[in-house]
């Protein structure tokens, strides 16, 4: 690869570290703002003398307030989050199955949703004036002005309460345990179904606008004229040309729109009772748990930041022209 690309990349590495910690940093002016003082809340005689000093180290509230923040980048850079107070486990090994579970639940239901708006967009776009287009807009619109956890309410009463097709709640079913492998997937995967669809339709509206718009003007364009005079296959324009034209800004507002899907997931698995990193978030809240409210905290933060980054990575190997524009 160039050296000058690489030189870029690595740039672009280096302000997303700086931007993590600048996220770190205000994760822990929040947690010094926050009032009274949150480790006496869980002393307790119940809890073991291990525990207890875990949970004083963790917030090392004798030390000065730079000798905390360095204590807090150090523990943030080694992974060391404190221990949880709601699971009296370390936070780094509460978070994993949860945010293992949201990025499979969020990656499925984003290719589901790219998929579906690229391909309704496309043929909108080809057969602009159309019913089909008028019917799409008109149905994207709808689901534009629909908030994702009335949408899940009404698919739950429909589909789970009424017809009784899909499960009310919850990943699993009561009789996980004694179901065979095959079983205990499909068990799993209609848990997931309408979760998946509500998320997919929250999100599809504006990926559907996007794509048709940038579909559309691409088609038109004078250089895809061109490309058809000179008698270029359609498949070959389409595959080296409209697709990734078209698709460039879509990734951009994807990669930054990563926020906006953490926090749909978070509704949606609290509406469905899933196990996942919105759900986790909102309970530690709730029960004030500190050291697990700034690990979620930091994962949300390091995941939109990493979205950042691997996008334009994306980007890049989409449209070779992007590399040029590094190079000038």
């Amino acid at each position: 690869m160039n050296l000058a690309i690489l030189k870029k990349l690595f740039y672009r590495l280096l302000s997303s570290i700086i931007v993590l910690l600048v996220v770190i940093s205000f994760i822990f002016v929040l947690l010094q703002l926050s009032p009274g003082n949150p480790s006496l809340k869980y002393f307790s005689p119940k809890l073991s003398s291990d525990l207890l000093s875990k949970i004083a180290h963790s917030f090392s509230e004798e030390k000065h307030v730079l000798e905390q923040y360095y204590s807090f980048i150090y523990n943030f850079i080694t992974g060391d989050f404190g221990v949880s107070f709601n699971y009296h486990k370390s936070v780094i090994s509460v978070l994993g199955k949860y945010v293992f579970f949201t990025f499979l639940f969020s990656s499925s239901a984003f290719i589901i949703l790219f998929s579906l708006s690229f391909t309704l967009a496309y043929i909108a776009a080809t057969h602009a004036g159309n019913l089909f287009e008028k019917i799409t807009l008109k149905v994207a619109m709808v689901l534009y002005s629909t908030p994702s956890f009335v949408s899940g309410i009404i698919l739950l009463y429909i589909f789970a309460y009424q017809l009784e097709l899909f499960p009310l709640s919850g990943l699993y079913s009561n009789s996980f345990d004694q179901l065979n492998v095959f079983q205990k997937a499909m068990d799993i995967l209609n848990h997931l179904i309408l979760p998946t669809i509500t998320l997919t339709l929250s999100l599809y509206p504006i990926y559907y606008q996007y794509l048709r718009e940038n579909l559309k003007k691409t088609i038109n364009s004078s250089f895809v004229v061109n490309l058809r005079s000179l008698g270029m296959k359609e498949k070959t324009i389409l595959k080296k040309h409209i697709i990734p034209n078209a698709l460039d800004p879509v990734i951009a507002v994807a990669g930054v729109d990563l926020g906006q899907l953490l926090g749909g997931t978070l509704i949606i698995e609290v509406i469905y009772g899933l196990p996942g990193l919105g759900r986790l978030t909102l309970n530690a809240i709730l029960s004030l748990d500190y050291p697990l409210i700034i690990g979620c905290c930091f994962t949300a933060g390091f995941m939109i930041i990493a979205s950042g980054f691997f996008t334009d990575l994306i980007r890049m190997s989409i449209d070779k022209r992007l590399i040029k524009g590094l190079l000038n």
